[in-house]
C-alpha cells in the first residue's frame, strides 16, 4: 500500500527605456562563461627442413661406451623388456589425462567459492528484506509521487515509503529540526539553489552512479546546481556544457531532480488580438512596443497593463526576472572563486566598456517608473498573478506551476506561453533561468543506501515519464526534453532547459533574492539610480558569499 500524509492545504543589447533609440546602450553579446594502434602481424614459416641425401646418411659409429653386442637369448629378453615398457607408456598416458582433468575442475570449484565469497562480503544488496523510508516535498503532485511509489514496491513490497507533503512555511524549521534530533526524513527536497546551505547534511549518490551518466541525464544547468565542486558551463552556444575539466576526483552528486522549470512569458490571447499583435514578442524590442500598444494610462492610474514588471514587492518572482536581464545583458553574478558579486561591474565590450548590470535595472524599473515611455505596472496591483488572471496585464514573466493557478483563479482566461523574449540580434545564444527542486538523501538516514535507490529508480524514463504526465512538470531527462519540446502550453518551458542558468547564491539564497528584489524598489520607489541600488546589492551580497568557509 501506498502511504500519503499530508501536512498542509497548502550583437544587441537590452532595448533601452528611450523612446529615442530602444537597445543601443547595452553590450554585444557573447562573452561565454568559460572558454572554453598498432596492429600485430602474425607470421608463419613456411620453409621445408631439408632432407639428407643418400650418401649422408649412414650407420654411426658405436660409441667406446657403449656395452658390447649381447648374445641372442639376452636379445629376447631386451625385446620382452621393451614390449612391456610401452603397455605401461600405454597405459600412463589415459591415467595422466584424468588425474590432470580432476585437478583443474578441483581448482576451478575452490576459485569459484572464494570469489563467490568474497564478492557476497564485499557486496550487500542495497535493498534490504524490508524497510521503512520517509520523503518530505514541497508542491509535488501527490498522485504522481503515488505512481512511483506504487512501480518500485511492485519489485519491492516489503519496502514501504511515506510521503509527506510539507507547508513551505514551516517546512525549514521542521527540517532543521527534525534532523538535529535524529529524526528526519530519508529523502527531502532543496531548491537548486540550495546545494551550499544543506551540503553538510547530504549523503552523495554512490559511485555506481557516475558523473558520465549524471551528465548524459541532464542538461548543464543541473550538474552545475547539483555537484560539488561547482563546475563552470560552456554558454558559447546552444545546448550549454558543462566545463568537463571543471570535474575532479572529488566532484560528488548530492541530488536528483524530477522536473526542471524556466521563465517564460505568459500572454493573455484576448488583449493580443484586441491590441492587434500577431504574435508575441520574441526579443526585448518588440516586448517594448507591445507593452506600449497594449497599456491603457487615464490619468495616473494604469487601467490595462502591458506587461507586469518593474517592482520588487509585487511580483514574485522579480529576483529571477532580474537575474537573467543581468545575465542576458552578460553581466558576471559572481567571481570565479564565488567569493563576491561582481554584477555591479561594468565590463568591456565591443562597444566600449559599459554598465551592463545598471543598465539592466534601469531597464526593468522603466516599466514601473511614470516618467518613462514604456510606464505601465505599479504598486496598486496587488499581485503579478492576480492581475494576470484577472485579465488587467498583457504579458506575466513566470513558471509552469502558474498555468494550474491562473486556471484555479480563472478558468475561462484564454492564454498561452511563448519563449522568454532575448536580447534581439542574430547570433545571440538564449539565455534562460532554471528554478526547480531536487531530491537529497539525508546522512544521517540508516538506510541511505535504499534511499538512493529509490531515486535511481525514479529517475529511469519510463518512470519520469509517468511522472510528467502525471504531475504536467517541466521534465528533467534530456531525452524526454526533446519528446516534449513542442507541446502545446508547456513546450516553452521544456525547450529552454538546455540553455538554462542559475547562479551561487551561497549559504542565504533567500537573502540574496532579497537583496535584488529591494534594489528594483529603491530605483522605483526610493529614486535611486540604478548603479547606486545595484552597487547596495551587490555590496550586500558579497557579504553573504565572502563569509563562507
Amino acid at each position: 500500500m501506498v502511504n500519503i500524509e499530508k501536512t498542509t492545504d497548502k550583437e544587441a543589447t537590452i532595448p533601452s527605456s528611450s523612446s529615442q533609440d530602444i537597445g543601443e546602450n547595452l553590450a554585444q553579446k557573447n562573452t561565454p562563461e568559460s572558454q572554453k594502434p598498432q596492429t600485430p602481424l602474425n607470421t608463419e614459416s613456411s620453409a621445408t627442413a631439408p632432407q639428407p641425401t643418400e650418401a649422408a646418411v649412414s650407420t654411426p659409429p658405436t660409441p667406446s661406451s657403449l656395452p658390447p653386442t649381447t648374445s641372442t637369448t639376452d636379445s629376447s629378453k631386451i625385446d620382452e623388456a621393451l614390449e612391456l615398457l610401452t603397455k605401461k607408456k600405454k597405459l600412463r598416458i589415459p591415467f595422466l589425462f584424468i588425474v590432470l582433468t580432476l585437478a583443474v575442475f578441483f581448482l576451478i570449484g575452490i576459485l569459484g567459492t572464494t570469489l563467490y565469497s568474497f564478492m557476497s562480503k564485499k557486496s550487500k544488496p542495497l535493498v534490504p528484506t524490508s524497510a521503512k523510508l520517509t520523503f518530505w516535498g514541497l508542491y509535488e503532485d501527490e498522485l504522481a509521487i503515488s505512481e512511483l511509489i506504487k512501480r518500485y514496491k511492485n519489485l519491492h513490497p516489503n519496502i514501504e515509503i511515506v510521503y509527506v507533503q510539507k507547508d513551505p512555511k514551516t517546512y525549514e524549521e521542521e527540517l532543521v529540526n527534525a534532523l538535529a534530533e535524529n529524526r528526519g526524513p530519508d529523502i527531502w527536497q532543496i531548491r537548486n539553489d540550495e546545494l551550499f546551505k544543506h551540503k553538510a547534511k547530504l549523503q552523495e549518490a554512490p559511485s555506481s552512479f557516475t558523473i558520465d551518466r549524471f551528465l548524459e541525464l541532464y542538461p548543464a544547468v543541473v550538474a552545475q546546481d547539483l555537484l560539488w565542486p561547482r563546475p563552470k558551463i560552456d554558454d558559447s552556444k546552444a545546448p550549454y556544457q558543462i566545463v568537463k575539466e571543471e570535474i575532479s576526483k572529488e566532484t560528488k552528486i548530492y541530488g536528483v531532480p524530477f522536473f526542471i522549470d524556466t521563465l517564460a512569458l505568459f500572454y493573455n490571447l484576448d488583449l493580443l488580438t484586441k491590441t492587434d499583435i500577431k504574435v508575441p514578442p520574441a526579443d526585448w524590442n518588440d516586448f517594448v512596443e507591445a507593452v506600449k500598444k497594449a497599456r491603457v494610462i487615464e490619468g495616473n492610474e494604469v487601467r490595462q497593463a502591458g506587461a507586469a514588471l518593474g517592482l520588487g514587492k509585487n511580483i514574485a518572482n522579480a529576483s529571477d526576472i532580474l537575474a537573467v536581464l543581468l545575465m542576458q545583458n552578460h553581466a558576471l553574478m559572481t567571481s570565479s572563486d564565488l567569493k563576491s558579486a561582481l554584477f555591479n561591474k561594468a565590463i568591456e565590450t565591443a562597444a566600449g566598456i559599459l554598465p551592463v548590470g545598471a543598465q539592466a535595472l534601469d531597464f526593468y524599473t522603466a516599466f514601473a517608473r511614470p516618467n518613462k515611455e514604456v510606464y505601465t505596472w505599479n504598486d496598486h496591483f496587488d499581485s503579478a498573478l492576480k492581475a494576470f488572471a484577472s485579465g488587467q496585464v498583457l504579458f506575466l514573466i513566470d513558471y509552469s506551476a502558474q498555468i494550474k493557478n491562473i486556471g484555479n483563479l480563472s478558468p475561462s482566461l484564454r492564454f498561452d506561453v511563448a519563449p522568454l523574449p532575448q536580447i534581439r540580434g542574430a547570433d545571440v545564444v538564449p539565455v534562460n533561468y532554471a528554478k526547480y527542486y531536487a531530491n537529497v538523501v539525508s546522512n544521517k538516514s540508516p538506510n541511505a543506501k535504499l534511499a538512493w535507490d529509490f531515486l535511481l529508480f525514479c529517475i529511469e524514463p519510463d518512470n519520469q515519464e509517468a511522472y510528467f504526465k502525471a504531475s504536467k512538470k517541466p521534465p528533467a531527462l534530456l531525452s524526454l526534453i526533446e519528446k516534449y519540446k513542442n507541446m502545446p502550453l508547456y513546450g516553452a518551458f521544456i525547450s529552454q532547459a538546455e540553455t538554462a542558468k542559475s547562479y551561487f547564491k551561497g549559504s542565504q539564497p533567500t537573502a540574496v533574492d532579497e537583496a535584488l528584489k529591494e534594489a528594483a524598489d529603491d530605483v522605483v520607489l526610493r529614486n535611486q539610480p540604478p548603479q547606486v541600488a545595484l552597487d547596495k546589492a551587490a555590496k550586500q551580497i558579497t557579504e553573504i558569499l565572502s563569509a563562507l568557509k
